[in-house]
């Protein structure tokens, strides 16, 4: 198994006990669901080891990292303008 630590990005507090999103690139790539442990650990299939990995928020990738053991993935929780107000206006004025 490889462990990579879950950072909040703006905090740099690991995120324990938190359901990410992420995209993986690589030959087993694709968007994929993981839980942190008590102490903010992804626990991650060798298989996936040399790949790339990055959390998305919103379905936007955020920084991409090399998965390996000890790696830190630094995941934004939120996207600012994406959010609130600002989405719903965006998302009515595209589906029109």
């Amino acid at each position: 198994m490889i462990k990579i630590k879950a950072i909040d990005l703006t905090t740099g507090k690991p995120l324990a006990n938190f359901t990410l999103q992420t995209q993986i690139q690589g030959k087993s790539g694709g968007f994929r669901s993981f839980k942190t442990d008590a102490s903010g650990l992804l626990a991650l299939d060798d298989e996936l080891k040399g790949q790339q990995l990055a959390s998305t928020t919103s379905g936007t990738p955020g920084e991409w990292i090399t998965i390996q053991d000890g790696a830190v993935l630094k995941v934004r929780q939120t996207l600012g303008s994406s959010s609130g107000a600002g989405a719903k206006n965006k998302d009515r004025a595209t589906t029109k």
